[in-house]
């Protein structure tokens, strides 16, 4: 019985890298590289951060509501894009 389930886990084991495969989708071939998409996300957030820092100091010390929830989707909508450059690829 234990021989049994060993093979079993075994045959388990052995078909999870070829199904990962299967339902792996094709790289867009006009998404940039992962680095590239990497180095404009992170130039895309320092400006805004840079943006947010002037907004501070022109707000007297602390960010309105406003331009507070105006940062924030900015930094969501550049958070997605960057998501969708890279196509569901991880690194």
């Amino acid at each position: 019985m234990r021989s049994a389930l060993v093979a079993v886990a075994l045959l388990i084991v052995a078909a999870v890298p070829v199904t990962a495969q299967v339902q792996r989708k094709a790289p867009d071939p006009l998404a940039p590289p992962p680095l590239a998409a990497f180095k404009l996300y992170k130039m895309q957030m320092l400006k805004l951060r840079d943006e947010a820092r002037a907004l501070q100091q022109a707000d007297g010390g602390k960010l309105t509501p406003e331009h507070d929830a105006d940062i924030q989707w900015r930094i969501d909508r550049t958070t997605a894009l960057y998501h969708r450059r890279l196509d569901g690829q991880t690194f």
